[in-house]
C-alpha cells in the first residue's frame, strides 16, 4: 500500500529528517530513545548525513533490536499500516469514498513518518504532519486532517501501541485566513490549542 517517498529526502539515514525552522532548512536527528537534536543551520546535507550514518552504524541497530524485543507494542508506523487500515474498515459501515480517502491519507502518513515508533510519536510530530500536508489550506481542510490523525491514533491507543492520542490536543478555528501556514498560526496564537504548544529545538 505504501509508495516510495518522493520528497527528495528518502535517502536520508534512519533518524535524520529535514524541517523548517524560522524559514530556514535545518537537519534534525531523532535518537532511538526519542530525544531529538537540531543541527546548526550551517551544517550541510552531506555533513548531517555522514554524522547520522556514523552514529547509526555504531549504535542504532543494536538499540532498535533491543527496543523491539523488549516491547512488542512499540512498532514503526509503517509496520502498523495494515493493522490500522483493517481496523478502520471493520468499524461501522463506511462509503467507498470514505475508505479510499482514509487509505490515501494513511499512505501519506506512512510515507512521511512511517519510520517513527508508535510510542515515540509526539505532539510535535502531529504538528509536523499538519505543516507538511495542510500549509496554506483552509481551516476545514486542516480539521479534516486532524480528524484523520485522531482516528489513526485512536485505533493505536485501543491496541496499546500508544499511550496518548496527541492529535486530540489540536484544535484549529475554521476562519483562519487561507494564506496562513499552520506554523504561522501556531506561532501567532497558541490559544487555539487545547493544551501545550511544542516549539522545535
Amino acid at each position: 500500500m505504501a509508495r516510495k517517498r518522493s520528497n527528495g529526502h528518502s535517502d536520508l539515514p534512519t533518524g535524520l529528517s529535514v524541517i523548517k525552522k524560522r524559514g530556514e532548512r535545518r537537519f534534525r536527528y531523532r535518537y532511538p530513545s526519542g530525544k531529538e537534536v537540531l543541527f546548526p543551520k550551517e551544517v550541510t546535507r552531506a555533513a548531517a548525513v555522514a554524522a547520522a550514518a556514523t552514529y547509526n552504524g555504531k549504535h542504532r541497530d543494536e538499540l532498535i533490536i533491543n527496543l523491539e524485543k523488549n516491547n512488542k507494542f512499540n512498532k514503526r508506523l509503517k509496520d502498523l499500516q495494515e493493522l490500522i487500515f483493517k481496523r478502520f474498515k471493520s468499524g461501522k459501515q463506511k462509503s467507498k469514498d470514505t475508505i479510499r480517502t482514509f487509505e490515501l491519507d494513511l499512505t501519506r502518513l506512512v510515507e512521511f513518518q512511517g519510520h517513527i515508533y508508535s510510542k515515540d510519536y509526539s505532539y510535535q510530530n502531529v504538528i509536523e504532519y499538519l505543516n507538511e500536508y495542510t500549509s496554506g489550506k483552509s481551516g476545514n481542510v486542516v480539521n479534516r486532517k486532524i480528524s484523520f490523525l485522531q482516528k489513526v491514533f485512536s485505533i493505536l491507543l485501543d491496541s496499546a501501541f500508544i499511550e496518548v492520542n496527541h492529535a486530540k490536543s489540536v484544535v484549529v478555528k475554521l476562519n483562519w485566513p487561507r494564506f496562513y501556514s499552520l506554523a504561522s498560526i501556531f506561532s501567532l496564537t497558541r490559544l487555539v490549542l487545547n493544551r501545550h504548544y511544542v516549539d522545535a529545538a
